[in-house]
């Protein structure tokens, strides 16, 4: 194992799918039927526990970022809460903390992580979609899009 051996048994261990399961729990705690059960389902149904996890974010979040895209994400902020403050950390150079230190997994490492958070990389692919079309919205809405 390369770099990450100290991590990867962080990643493969029970919480993998972290954002996954978080997101379809918070969807059950402020509703007023929540309950164990419920709760439960979240880490025990996969599919349904992805479902929700992505009605959520799809519908409860103004803007869903993406890191390898911070600009833009940053330019998303900006629109969506009226701020400036979001561009300046952009100009202030607080984004190049972002790729200071990359780690390169060997392919066994990309594979178990990849197994391990298989609902969180379905997730990921769902926010970009989510990005993509909230990026789109709002160049629409400056005219440029």
């Amino acid at each position: 194992m390369c770099c990450l051996s100290w991590v990867l048994p962080l990643i493969l261990r029970a919480d993998a799918n972290l954002m996954t399961h978080q997101l379809c729990a918070a969807a059950h705690r402020s509703v007023p039927s929540f309950n164990e059960s419920r709760l439960r389902r979240c880490y025990e149904d996969d599919a349904w526990a992805l479902a929700t996890a992505k009605h959520r974010l799809a519908t409860h979040f103004p803007v869903v970022g993406v890191l390898e895209r911070l600009d833009e994400t940053l330019e998303l902020l900006d629109f969506c809460f009226d701020a400036t403050e979001f561009g300046a950390a952009k100009k202030n150079g607080v984004h190049s903390m972002v790729s200071a230190a990359k780690f390169k997994p060997n392919e066994e490492e990309v594979a178990a992580i990849r197994a391990a958070n298989r609902l969180d990389t379905a997730l990921y692919a769902f926010g970009v979609g989510v990005f993509e079309r909230q990026l789109a919205a709002m160049r629409a809405a400056r005219g440029g899009g």
